[in-house]
């Protein structure tokens, strides 16, 4: 999923597969790609037998030593979906030579976590793609 990486080199915080050691915040995590082909996806999507679900699931980490909340990573959720879900339906992540048949907002959830320093607030957001290889 380089057209991720890709797609959201611009926005406000760094976008990673493999979070790097002493990674301040703001980041996210590309936490999970799952894929589900064959028979079953073909004739439930209406696609050729070469269709594939995708889930990309996006892990938007903030933290706080004082203060602080679920606002920064809305607003940094809110970029990912402007780029990922485009209002213009003819604008797609290009994940050339596969084409992006649809993509569509699954999920989110809020998590909050503690350590010695931080107060961490992760929104992990699910996005649904369906993809067709030609």
């Amino acid at each position: 999923m380089k057209a991720y990486i890709s797609a959201l080199s611009g926005i406000s915080a760094p976008v990673y597969f493999s979070v790097p050691n002493n990674q301040k915040f703001p980041y996210v995590l590309i936490e999970d790609i799952d894929e589900r082909g064959g028979e079953d996806v073909a004739t439930r999507t209406k696609q050729n037998r070469n269709a594939t679900e995708v889930d990309v699931v996006l892990r938007v980490v903030t933290g706080f030593t004082s203060g602080g909340g679920a606002k920064d990573a809305d607003d940094i959720a809110t970029e990912i979906l402007a780029i990922v879900l485009p209002s213009d339906p003819l604008t797609k992540l290009d994940f050339s030579p596969i084409e992006n048949v649809t993509a569509s907002f699954d999920s989110s959830t809020y998590t909050r976590e503690f350590n010695d320093t931080h107060t961490i607030i992760v929104k992990e957001i699910t996005i649904k793609h369906l993809l067709s290889q030609p």
